[in-house]
């Protein structure tokens, strides 16, 4: 699947369908006991004011902030903003991130957690990214990587790949590169800060194995073809498997 349009719709049924999946799978993972999410706000603690959370999904940055925080989710799912509600997290918005119903410099922080890969189209919502922030406002961007991974975890990945029939990809993978996404970026005003790509470990069962599976974008995969590819994540039961994760602070001139 190539067409910005089609992936577009396939993210949004994926979504409905299965609310609260990335949050399930994430919130399983650890790096010296800390999750994808508490990593992904760190640099926007001390920050005044609300955080502003895109393509908020379950809303599991909300969970990760200090308790007092304000916080504002904004997401294109009624699934996922459904999810969100029956936790607790009810400062909600449904809108698209490339159309912030938000005032010209009005955020000085700004969470964006397993949302960019997918958003489209992009240059937009990094458009709109810029435009929100206060100047020296922040975005703290959670993206999934393909590394760092050991050796045992990259030949389970390839396995699950070859089982799939496609690799795990995303249609913004391309543009989010380092080099490009500092130069999208310096378009809009921000600048990278850091970028930083860290593993988290998922400790795997079955139940792990299926999650792992289920959370992926498969647009061009079968489901009895995603299905085969539960054992072989099974196969590490017992284990602990990376699950490599990119963090990209934002900065805004």
């Amino acid at each position: 699947m190539t067409d910005e349009a089609a992936w577009a719709g396939y993210v949004a049924r994926f979504h409905d369908e299965e609310p609260g999946i990335t949050e399930d799978l994430l919130g399983r993972t650890d790096h010296d006991g800390t999750d994808p999410y508490a990593w992904c706000v760190a640099p926007l603690l001390g920050r005044h004011g609300t955080v502003l959370d895109l393509a908020s999904g379950s809303g599991p940055v909300a969970a990760a902030l200090p308790a007092g925080q304000p916080w504002v989710g904004l997401d294109t799912s009624a699934g996922e903003l459904d999810r969100a509600r029956a936790a607790g997290r009810t400062a909600l918005v449904r809108g698209s991130a490339t159309a912030l119903p938000v005032a010209d410099g009005a955020v000085r922080a700004l969470a964006c957690a397993m949302g960019l890969q997918v958003v489209a189209p992009l240059d937009p919502a990094l458009a709109e990214l810029a435009r929100v922030l206060a100047p020296g406002g922040r975005a703290a961007l959670l993206l999934p990587t393909g590394w760092p991974l050991g050796p045992r975890d990259l030949w389970t990945y390839l396995r699950l790949q070859a089982v799939l029939g496609q690799a795990i990809r995303y249609p913004n993978g391309p543009a989010l590169a380092p080099r490009r996404l500092a130069r999208r970026a310096e378009r809009h005003g921000l600048v990278v800060s850091a970028d930083e790509r860290r593993a988290f470990a998922l400790t795997v069962d079955d139940e792990a194995a299926a999650l792992l599976v289920r959370s992926l974008y498969l647009p061009d995969t079968e489901p009895e073809r995603r299905a085969r590819g539960v054992p072989v994540v099974a196969d590490r039961a017992g284990d602990r498997l990376a699950i490599p994760m990119r963090r990209v602070v934002l900065d805004r001139l």
